[in-house]
Parts: C-alpha cells; sequence; structure tokens
C-alpha cells in the first residue's frame, strides 16, 4: 500500500497470522507508532512506515517483533533516545532511522545486534561519542550517521571493521586524526568523512584501501601537501578534497594523475594565491568533472588542460587567471558545465568556444571580456544558462542567438552593448532585467522591467560544492535536459503553445 495517499492513524486489523511484510511508506499516516502488526502476526519480519507523519517515541512493544528482520521509521518525525525496544530485535538486518529527531546518545546496547547489515541514523539529533562496540558487528555493510552532532574521536573497533564497505560521517563534530587500518578494512569502498573537525591524516592510513573508489575529506584541517601514497588508490573514482588547506598544486596533480580511474575530482578553497603551472605532462583520461575554484590562482588557463579530453564538467571560477580563453577551449567535446567567472580574463570571445555543442552551463560574467558577441554561438545547441554580465562587451546583440532554442537563462546586463535586443526566437522568452546597464541598448517587450542606472555590487557566484555526488551532476543536467528536449520539441512543432500573436508594447530603454 505504499506511494499513495492514505492518511489518519495506521491501520489497525484482526490477526492476520500469515502476515510476514507491512509497507506503509509513502503516504500520510500520522498519529504514534507502535508495533500493532507485530501482535498480528507473530512471523513479520519487513515492516516499512517510512516518509510518513508518524511522531512520538518508538513504542517499547515493538519487543514483540521478534522476527523482525528488515525496519524502516525513515523520514518522519519520530523523537526521543536512540529505542531500548530495538536492541532486543537479534535478528534485525536492516535498520534505517535517518530524517526523524531522535536525541542523546547512542546507546552502547547497539553492539547486540550482530546480524545488521545496514544502518543509517543520519540527519537526527545524536550526539556523543560512538560507542566502541563495531567490533560485535561483524556483518556491517553500510553505516551512515551523517549530519548529526557526534563528536570525539573516530571510535578503534569502526577503524578496523573488516565488513564495512561503506562509512558516512559527514557533517558531525568528529576530532583528531583520521587513522584508518586499512589493511584490515579490506572491504571498503565508500568513505566520507566530510564536514568534521579532523586535523591531520595520518601518513599513508589510506594508501592501502586498495578497494577505495569514493572518498570524501572536504571542510577538515588536514593542512599540507598532498600525501604521494594517494598514487596507489588505483580504483579511486571520487575524490573530494575541498577546503582543507592544501598546498602545492602542482605536486597534487602530478600524484593524483596516477589514479587512472578518477572521474571526479575537486579540489577548491585550497592552494590560496599559488601559482598555476604552465609546462606539466598529465595524464587525466577518465576525468569528467574538475572543480578548482575558489583558489585565488594565479597565471592563465593551462595549456595541458586540453589534454582532459573527456571532461564534462569544468569550474576555475573566483580565482586570478588572466590573459584570454583559450582557443582549444572548443576541444571539450562532452562538454556540458564551463564556469570562468570571477577571474581577470581579458580579449574577445574565441571562436573556438562555439564549438562546444554538448554545453548546457556556461558562466564567464564578472570578467573584463571585450569586442562583440559572435553570431556563431548559436552553434551551442544544447545551451540553457548562459551569463556575460559584468564584461566590456560590445556591438550588438546577434539575432542568430535567438535559434538557441534551450535557453532559458540569458544574462550579458552591464556591459557597453547598443541597438535592440532582437525579437527572435528564444530571446524573447527573456526578461529585460537580463540585458540592463548597456548604453543604448532596448529591450521591447517586457513593459514592467525597471531600468539600472548603476551596476550593483557583483554578487558571489553560485556553482557545484563538493557535497554533489558522483551521481549528482548527471541528474541535475540530465533531468533538466530530458524536460526541457521534450518540452522544446512542443513548442518548436506547435503541439503545446501556440506562436504569440504580435502586440503592441511599450518600449523601454535599459541603457544609462
Amino acid at each position: 500500500m505504499s506511494n499513495n495517499d492514505f492518511y489518519g492513524q495506521l491501520l489497525r486489523g484482526d490477526d492476520l497470522p500469515s502476515l510476514w511484510s507491512v509497507d506503509l511508506s509513502m503516504n500520510r499516516f500520522s498519529g504514534s507508532i507502535d508495533a500493532t502488526y507485530c501482535s498480528m502476526s507473530p512471523l513479520i519480519e519487513v515492516l516499512n512506515l517510512a516518509n510518513n507523519y508518524l511522531i512520538g517515541e518508538v513504542s517499547e512493544s515493538f519487543v514483540k517483533c521478534s522476527s523482525l528482520q528488515h525496519l524502516f521509521l525513515n523520514g518522519n518525525q519520530i523523537s526521543g533516545t536512540f529505542p531500548k525496544s530495538l536492541l532486543q530485535l537479534r535478528d534485525l538486518r536492516t535498520l534505517k532511522l535517518q530524517e526523524n529527531l531522535f536525541t542523546g546518545s547512542l546507546n552502547d546496547g547497539i553492539g547486540n545486534l550482530s546480524k545488521l547489515v545496514k544502518l543509517n541514523l543520519s540527519f537526527n539529533r545524536f550526539n556523543g561519542f560512538l560507542p566502541d562496540v563495531f567490533g560485535q558487528l561483524e556483518t556491517l555493510e553500510h553505516f551512515s550517521a551523517r549530519s548529526n552532532k557526534f563528536s570525539g574521536q573516530l571510535p578503534k573497533s569502526l577503524v578496523n571493521s573488516q565488513s564495512l564497505l561503506t562509512l558516512d560521517l559527514e557533517n558531525n563534530s568528529f576530532t583528531g586524526l583520521i587513522d584508518l587500518n586499512c589493511s584490515a578494512m579490506i572491504q571498503l569502498t565508500t568513505l566520507n568523512l566530510a564536514s568534521n573537525n579532523f586535523h591531520d591524516l595520518v601518513a599513508n592510513s589510506l594508501s592501502s584501501c586498495l578497494g577505495l573508489n569514493s572518498l570524501n575529506l572536504s571542510h577538515n584541517h588536514l593542512r599540507g601537501g598532498l600525501q604521494f601514497a594517494f598514487k596507489n588508490l588505483q580504483s579511486m573514482r571520487y575524490l573530494s578534497l575541498s577546503n582543507t588547506g592544501l598546498i602545492n598544486f602542482t605536486s597534487a596533480l602530478a600524484t593524483l594523475q596516477y589514479c587512472e580511474n578518477l572521474t571526479m575530482l575537486d579540489l577548491s578553497l585550497n592552494f590560496q594565491n599559488e601559482e598555476l603551472p604552465t609546462d606539466m605532462s598529465l595524464q587525466f583520461r577518465n576525468l569528467k568533472e574538475l572543480f578548482v575554484s575558489n583558489c585565488q590562482l594565479r597565471g592563465s588557463i593551462p595549456s595541458w588542460l586540453s589534454s582532459f579530453s573527456n571532461l564534462q564538467v569544468l569550474d576555475l571560477s573566483q580565482n586570478h587567471l588572466g590573459g584570454s580563453i583559450p582557443y582549444w577551449i572548443g576541444t571539450f567535446k562532452y562538454l556540458l558545465y564551463l564556469n570562468l567567472s570571477s577571474n581577470s580574463l581579458t580579449g574577445e570571445i574565441p571562436e573556438g568556444l562555439t564549438e562546444l555543442r554538448s554545453l548546457i552551463y556556461m558562466n564567464i560574467s564578472l570578467e573584463s571580456l571585450s569586442g562583440p558577441i559572435p553570431g556563431s554561438l548559436s552553434r551551442m545547441t544544447s545551451l540553457e544558462t548562459f551569463d556575460l554580465s559584468h564584461n566590456k562587451l560590445s556591438g550588438e546583440i546577434p539575432d542568430t542567438l535567438g535559434e538557441l532554442f534551450f535557453l532559458s537563462t540569458f544574462n550579458v546586463s552591464y556591459n557597453q552593448l547598443h541597438g535592440e535586443v532582437p525579437e527572435r526566437g528564444q530571446l524573447v522568452t527573456v526578461p529585460c532585467t537580463s540585458f540592463i546597464g548597456n548604453p543604448g541598448l532596448t529591450c521591447g517587450w517586457d513593459a514592467y522591467s525597471p531600468p539600472a542606472q548603476t551596476p550593483p555590487p557583483p554578487t558571489p557566484v553560485v556553482f557545484p560544492s563538493d557535497k554533489m555526488t558522483i551521481m549528482g551532476l548527471p541528474f541535475v543536467f540530465g533531468v533538466p535536459t530530458g524536460f526541457v528536449i521534450t518540452v522544446g520539441f512542443c513548442f518548436v512543432t506547435g503541439w503545446i503553445f501556440p506562436k504569440p500573436e504580435k502586440r503592441k508594447v511599450r518600449v523601454i530603454r535599459i541603457g544609462r
């Protein structure tokens, strides 16, 4: 009965002696939670009450659920401390309590649940130290306790677990050293310790985690250079080290190139004011996402980046990069996202940029770019978001940009453009506020957009953070793109929206 719109109290019924699985998830049931179903049948093995509106504490009556193996209470508003009644369920394999209002410390009795395979306590208000009982949980493969208030050092039994596949403790207050015994943790594939207060990484402590393919240590205080032992992590696909106090950008890249399977790399908020190397020879053939934003790096966009031929996402925003945008930028035939904003780039928009046929998002605002907007940018047929604001671009807006059928956000405000904004294609869907601050430029269809006299102070650029999982960007880009493609096709063919009739509107001047 899951994924419906049932509401009210949880269902009550007569004895159902053969009932072994109950799924009432994704409804609107409210009220308190008890073990009614275990009274109806002693054979209940699966109870799923996730994503409802249940409140209060977990009833002591759950001790009756002696056969329960999989319990899902996540996504409710259940409160109180960790339910003692659940500690009696010795056959539990799965226990999901995330996204509730639990408080207090984690009971040592959790060690009694020796058959647990999956334990998720994330997004609650648990606090205190993690109990050192993970040696008793010999079958535990997945443990997540992100976004709580746990503190202290990681217990020895946890960092020596021989069964764990994934460990996610992001956004807590853990302290001390990151010192995993990878010779024991031979099953570990995913480790997320981001947003804690760890102050160092024990030398070579991760070098023997040879099966590790996802590692997030961002927003800690690791300091120093990246250890050369990282080159041993040959299975690594996702790596986020943003805001960890790293230094020596050149050495970091020289080490990480040995991780041949790396597809996502986030080094943002590190290497402050270092010079970008220009003469490196690097091999990142499988890299698809690269984030090196907000590092205040100096120099120009390096030519060795052109060898990263499979890039889909490139973020070099909020640095001190100068020079022009290189012509070879158009060789990234798979590029979906490009952010070069908040640098000191100069020159004209290169013709090579128009070869980025797969590009969905491009932000090169807050630069010093000059010259006209090339009409050939209309070749970038997948473009959805295009920001050229706060530059020194001149001339008229090419009417060919109206051919960008998927364009949903377009901003050329605060440049030196003139003439009329073309009333063509997608351009007529862009509000006049996206053209303000250009002397002599007029916008003729939006009668309610106020003119701007002086440019506002630049706002911080929003860019993808390290908290994006490796699946995040395909979802962020894939779902909107699929929707836009579908609606765009219907728009072009006239299946959904009729062509707008021409009407007289007041012409507004949006320049000085």
